[in-house]
Formats: C-alpha cells, structure tokens, sequence
C-alpha cells in the first residue's frame, strides 16, 4: 500500500509513517516518487524555469496567490490569507520571497543553489545533475472561479504544463505528461505489479488518470462525477468511512 497526494512529500510524511507505509510515496501529483524510509527518489519531474516565471507573471498580473515548491520547500510572495489556508490544511510553513518572478530569476541564475532540503525530496544531491526547479506550482482562487482559472492556464500552456485541481480552491501546475496514474504506473513496473492487480481510490480531479490506470478504480462519495463515471466502485464518502469500506470488499 502507499499514498498518491498532490500535496508536498514533507507534508504526506507523517501520514506515511503512522501507517507504516514502507512503499514509496508518490507525491506533488505525481511529479515526484520518493521512499519514506531512505529518501530515495525514484522519479522527479521539474517545470523549466522559463514556464514557471510565466505562471508567476500571469498570478502578479491578477492578483493571484501563488506558490512554488522547489526542492519541497514552498515558497511565497507574501502572507496573503491564501498561505495560511494552505498552512491550516497542509501543516507546512512557507518562506516569504518577496517578487516571485525575481526569486524564479534569481534561482536559475544560481544553479537553485540556495534551496535547502525540506525532508530529502528534490535535495541537490540526489537530482541528476543536481538540477532544481519547481516540482508544481498551486494557485489559490475563489472555488467559483476555478473553472475560469483551469481554462486560462490550460490555454497558456498546451502541451507544455499539465493542470489540474484537487480542491475547488487550487489550481495545480506540473509538467505535462505527470500525473498520479502516470506515476502509479512507474511504480507497479518498478515492484512488478500488473495494473489488473491494482486497487486505487481517489475523490479528486487530480486522481482521474490514476483511476483510468488501476484495474479496481474506486471513487469516494463525495468524488465529482466524472470520477464516478471512470471508477469500478463508488464507495461511502470520505465522512463516512468510505475507504474502509472499499478496503475491505476488495482486499481483506
């Protein structure tokens, strides 16, 4: 068993740990696969610097918060009310840059060099090359505006940056081709698993490739409907126990 989360490899740690998850964690949506125990990454996918200054110049323009994770350290223009949502729901502190443009500059400039390693994910010394750039950009918009925001960046960046969302409140950037289901896939191959054999359950826009993938999708209750549409099973909702219940029809 493990987690696949869009949330930073720091923050699903603890989760990891008190379920004496041994696997390794698929994180950032995919973007990164790295053991809980070792710290090995077994995959790492970066935004090149020059899309990611352009998300950060299209957020300024509109007055959006941004965060940008490098080297699973988050960073920030400022302390908006946006960052400490996020810090209520993900536990993680994040370190005020001032212009992230200018940050973003200032970072290719210098090889990244300045990032510090958060807990092992994306750390200098483990990238190939020791190369670093954001891992995902996150936006945070009104949840009715999300549709609005999902479309513009999509428009922005065909081909170039995969964008999807987790909660209504979040638009998420990574590299294109990365996903959960992408990420799921490298892993099964990896620990020689078949996708038959593969039971995922997800209640976001951000687990339909991973539903597509697994060959027992199973989407939560509370899941959007088109999660619903792909899944095999829909369980209770996540208020109810419903993981439990699908653990225990397709496992034990």
């Amino acid at each position: 068993m493990t987690l696949a989360t869009g949330r930073m490899f720091r923050s699903v740690l603890p989760y990891a740990r008190e379920l004496g998850i041994a696997a390794p964690l698929i994180a950032y949506n995919g973007a990164l696969i790295e053991h809980p125990q070792t710290g090995e990454i077994l995959f790492h996918e970066q935004i090149p610097f020059e899309h990611a200054k352009r998300v950060a110049a299209i957020c300024r323009e509109n007055d959006l918060h941004l965060n940008v994770y490098i080297n699973d350290i988050l960073y920030v223009e400022r302390l908006r009310p946006e960052a400490e949502y996020y810090r209520r729901i993900s536990g993680v502190e994040s370190e005020v840059v001032g212009d992230l443009v200018k940050f973003l500059q200032n970072m290719e400039k210098s090889g990244s060099s300045a990032a510090g390693g958060g807990n092992g994910a994306g750390k200098s010394d483990k990238v190939p090359g020791g190369k670093l750039s954001p891992t995902k950009l996150l936006v945070v918009v009104a949840p009715e505006a999300s549709q609005k925001w999902l479309s513009l960046f999509r428009g922005q960046f065909p081909g170039i940056l995969h964008v999807t969302g987790s909660k209504p409140e979040f638009v998420e950037m990574m590299v294109d081709g990365v996903s959960k289901g992408r990420a799921l896939a490298f892993l099964a191959r990896r620990l020689g698993i078949e996708p038959a054999d593969v039971m995922a359950i997800g209640d976001g826009y951000n687990d339909l490739e991973m539903l597509q993938f697994a060959g027992v999708s199973v989407a939560m209750g509370n899941a959007p409907a088109v999660l619903k549409a792909q899944a095999t099973y829909v369980t209770r909702p996540n208020t109810e126990e419903g993981v439990a219940e699908a653990i225990e029809r397709f496992v034990l």
